[in-house]
């Protein structure tokens, strides 16, 4: 890597835009963070190129560049994980509560 630009791996960014597909902006808009990486023209192989999603990224981020986008998807991974592990938790209590009342049915 120079100092001049940044490597991108096209397949870590494409795998991260998938990632992102269920991550609503903060604009109010409802728009995901994928719809607005695919308003880059995609090129002949149907993929937007990595160096347009690596700027698409950059404008998202604003002043906190690269950074500042793996502090919004910490941030909203950590809400992500912590939504899940209480959903599990409900689960587990659903679960003990019917094998308490129900016995080896439940």
């Amino acid at each position: 890597m120079t100092g001049d630009h940044l490597q991108v791996d096209p397949d870590a960014i494409r795998l991260a835009g998938r990632s992102l597909h269920e991550l609503a902006d903060d604009s109010g808009t409802g728009a995901s963070v994928a719809d607005q990486l695919s308003q880059d023209k995609p090129m002949l192989g149907g993929s937007p190129p990595a160096e347009a999603i690596a700027a698409r990224f950059m404008r998202l981020a604003g002043a906190g560049g690269l950074g500042g986008v793996h502090q919004e998807l910490a941030g909203r991974l950590g809400h992500l994980g912590d939504d899940l592990h209480a959903s599990v938790r409900t689960y587990e209590d659903h679960d003990d509560s019917a094998k308490r009342q129900f016995g080896d049915l439940a």
